[in-house]
């Protein structure tokens, strides 16, 4: 139900007993109803008389009439007249009747309330999408015997948020739940801006007599708050910071909380070191740091600053961190981020490997706390160019994919091109224009080479390969995936048998085995060996090996297949031996034409009458009466006269010089011997000395 002139109307009031007593707070309202005298006339009209001794008449029915800060509702179905007054001054307090038109009166009188009820108005700040509570205190003890309620104010209404009144609906509308018996508090889940505007804590009787408002409560929303997440593992020690704003409060502090107006106080500038939680202040900002994390430690943690006037306004916020501890077993493949000893941000540093791919991810916040506008920009000088965002989620080398907590960008192929500087960012639309904010950063390394590898097993045997590493690596592990940045963990130093994948470590050698029992087609694929950074907040996971594993089906031996190796090695010899005697046949071919020709040429030269044989030697002087035996090789026709026939050859006397040549002849005669005799002159030439041979007539 509604009340006007800000307050709460309900089915109320059964009469307004004479001298009836009702209490307000200054600058709140109040509302009570007069009833009709026991007649079942319906009055046209209605005079109320405040303490100013002002008259104000209804003339309309079932409706709101306004004067000023004094309004009346002539509801001529429950014959009642309903009074309300709002912003109270000392002078409306008093006496206050209601007068019908038959003369008779109804008198109520309102009074200042005690300080047990009154309240001063308080400041609230909410967050977008968090939650915050609105908290009604019950100073009064004599107020526990009374209804109380919360409502917002609609223009000239109050609507009702919440009542423990026992005919109350429910004590939970959607967005808002309440609880009590003491203090009401009412919570306000997944707040934004429509929640934002002016709230009342108030009263009222048991037996419904009236209603009064007791405090106000401004409610301002913030649309913006800086947001980051972290995944620690358990174990590890979380640092984070915090940047306050420009006007530097006295009190910082850390809390714990889905919401930040109740939320647990761990650490604070007075109390900055808290065992598992520690603080350090520097100029503009705060360092936080959790030791040893457990899961317990996940949630919403607040940076936030004391109000310096914490009865009229709450604290304020200028941080929140998601944390989400995950266990030592997972891998994390987000790229936390680094802080130096001043609490400013480092990049992360995330290696590539030419020609792989390789993924950033960019954490921003929880699926509540998504931004509406993302970005991906790589630094150029003193700008960073944008890659990518909502509206271009790729363009060929990088892909943009959307996740629960923020954003990945994938690149393909990695060249070095592609090493550089990356931030992560959101951006926001304001009444002061576009608001980016960078959000984290990743330097990006990319190796040129890296030691790869093939292996092709068959299926059903066991694949043993081993991978060295270069230095001493805290943890070495095996992964499987295109992408090594997110590839799936399958055996560790840590953990060296899974069953189908096992390890073996040799640290004097600096290598590992890896064995893959009964391969399978579905192990096909790429593999990593790696070993795990020392400090993965600061850097990722780096890889010395890549291997390439193909499964392929058994070969099967048939008998087809020996037959044709056979006839293979058949034929080959059988070419051999046909080669071999192709080749002796044209020898003997060659041969035999040779012969034949020499046979023609004897024929031929037989016809001819005379021929000569030039004989050219150096005989060796020889003492007298010694005989000299001469040498003389000399080609004979092919067709000799006559076998009978010898040639005789006689060498002339040296007066039968012819310009120092000396001449002998040969002829054939009947009368010489069966074998050519010669007779050297009696004086031999010093010169060269020829014969003739004649043939015979």
């Amino acid at each position: 139900m509604k009340t006007f002139f800000l307050p709460l109307i309900l089915s109320l009031i059964t009469g307004c007993e004479l001298s009836d007593k009702v209490k307000g707070c200054a600058g709140g309202w109040v509302e009570f109803t007069c009833q009709y005298p026991a007649t079942k006339e319906n009055y046209d009209a209605i005079e109320q008389v405040n303490p100013k001794k002002t008259t104000f008449r209804s003339t309309k029915k079932n409706e709101w009439e306004n004067d000023g800060t004094v309004s009346l509702y002539h509801n001529t179905r429950d014959r009642t007249l309903r009074v309300a007054i709002n912003q109270l001054q000392d002078d409306d307090f008093g006496d206050y009747k209601c007068k019908f038109p038959e003369g008779s009166k109804k008198k109520v009188t309102l009074k200042v309330a005690g300080g047990d009820w009154c309240q001063e108005t308080f400041n609230q700040t909410a967050y977008r999408t968090a939650k915050t509570t609105i908290t009604c205190v019950n100073k009064g003890s004599n107020l526990k015997s009374k209804v109380r309620f919360l409502c917002k104010e609609n223009g000239t209404t109050c609507d009702d948020i919440y009542s423990t009144s026992p005919s109350a609906k429910s004590k939970s509308n959607g967005a808002f739940t309440g609880t009590e018996p003491d203090d009401i508090s009412v919570s306000i889940s997944n707040v934004s801006s429509q929640h934002a505007g002016v709230y009342w804590c108030g009263v009222e009787s048991n037996k419904g007599h009236y209603r009064t408002a007791l405090r106000r409560i401004q409610l301002e929303v913030k649309d913006t708050i800086t947001n980051f997440t972290r995944s620690p593992t358990i174990g590890q020690n979380l640092a984070y910071w915090c940047q306050y704003p420009n006007e530097e409060p006295e009190e910082k502090f850390i809390c714990k909380g889905e919401d930040p107006s109740i939320c647990q106080q761990l650490v604070s500038t007075q109390h900055m070191d808290a065992g598992k939680f520690s603080m350090k202040e520097d100029k503009t900002n705060i360092t936080i740091t959790m030791t040893a994390v457990k899961t317990e430690d996940s949630g919403t943690y607040w940076c936030g600053a004391k109000s310096a006037r914490p009865k009229k306004e709450s604290n304020s916020f200028f941080h929140r961190v998601l944390v989400t501890v995950g266990p030592v077993t997972t891998k994390t493949t987000a790229a936390p981020e680094s802080y130096d000893d001043d609490g400013h941000r480092k990049p992360f540093i995330q290696t590539a490997y030419r020609t792989a791919k390789t993924t950033i991810t960019c954490a921003l916040s929880g699926t509540n706390h998504r931004p509406n506008v993302i970005f991906f920009c790589k630094e150029n000088g003193q700008i960073c160019e944008d890659i990518l965002s909502s509206s271009v989620k790729s363009n060929g080398t990088f892909t943009l994919t959307d996740t629960d907590t923020g954003f990945n960008v994938s690149i393909s192929n990695v060249s070095s091109q592609d090493a550089g500087v990356y931030w992560c960012g959101i951006e926001s639309n304001t009444k002061t224009g576009c608001n980016r904010t960078a959000v984290s950063s990743i330097q990006l390394e990319v190796k040129d080479t890296i030691t790869t590898f093939t292996k092709s097993p068959t299926i059903g045997q066991n694949l043993t390969y081993w991978c060295q590493y270069p230095n001493e690596e805290p943890e070495k592990f095996i992964c499987k995936g295109e992408d090594p940045s997110i590839c799936q963990q399958l055996v560790s130093t840590q953990h060296m048998d899974a069953g189908k994948f096992s390890m073996k470590e040799d640290k004097l050698k600096r290598n590992i085995t890896i064995t893959i029992r009964d391969v399978t087609t579905e192990d096909s694929g790429t593999y990593w060996c790696g070993a795990e950074s020392s400090d993965p907040t600061t850097k990722s996971p780096s890889f010395f090996h890549r291997g390439l594993v193909t499964v392929v089906p058994p070969t099967t031996s048939t008998p087809v297949a020996t037959a044709n190796g056979d006839s293979a090695f058949i034929a080959v010899v059988v070419c051999a031996v046909v080669l071999a005697l192709v080749l002796i046949l044209v020898l003997l071919y060659k041969r035999f034409k040779c012969s034949k020709n020499a046979g023609n040429g004897d024929a031929q030269n037989a016809k001819e009458d005379r021929f000569y044989e030039e004989i050219q030697e150096r005989p060796q002087k020889a003492e007298v009466g010694t005989a000299l035996t001469v040498y003389a090789t000399a080609n004979f026709p092919t067709h000799p006269p006559a076998l009978n026939q010898q040639p005789c050859v006689t060498f002339q006397n040296s007066s039968d010089k012819v310009d120092g040549v000396t001449y002998s002849t040969v002829g054939y005669a009947a009368q010489c011997p069966a074998y050519p005799t010669v007779n050297l002159p009696s004086t031999l030439p010093e010169d060269t000395f020829y014969s003739t041979l004649k043939h015979p007539q």
